[in-house]
């Protein structure tokens, strides 16, 4: 049997075929959740490869088929990631306080950068350092 074109297979799911629909969003969905899942990440593509077909379905009616459907679907699905990634909220700090053994994270973190104590104590020591030497002639320094 003849493969049919995308133009062919939205005739005839606008005509009726509702089996030319499902034929239509098969021959595309291997290379569109290949593009959506480098745009949100694995775990978030199948929502948003669904969400994408649901547009497609939902505004079929309105493309031109004189152009390829592929890149509109393409643009659809795109549009649906960037959405998904949008509605996305990263976790709260705070949320990330809660662990098993009731320990903020925050206490767990550890912070390379100096106390303001130790600060104030090699500042000190600079300058007792630049006092001492100051005092020794030339020659010594």
């Amino acid at each position: 049997m003849e493969e049919r074109t995308d133009g062919q297979l939205i005739a005839a799911y606008l005509e009726g075929d509702e089996a030319s629909l499902a034929l239509l969003f098969k021959k595309h969905v291997r290379s569109l959740y290949a593009f959506i899942s480098r745009l949100v990440g694995p775990e978030e593509a199948d929502d948003a490869v669904q969400e994408a077909f649901i547009r497609a379905w939902k505004h079929l009616k309105r493309f031109d088929p004189e152009k390829n459907f592929k890149p509109w679907l393409f643009r659809i699905a795109r549009n649906a990631a960037l959405d998904l990634l949008k509605k996305k909220k990263p976790a709260a700090f705070s949320e990330l306080s809660r662990s098993e053994s009731e320990i903020p994270i925050e206490e767990t973190i550890e912070d390379p950068s100096p106390l303001p104590s130790e600060l104030l104590e090699r500042e000190d020591a600079a300058e007792r350092l630049k006092a001492t030497l100051a005092g020794l002639s030339p020659k010594q320094r």
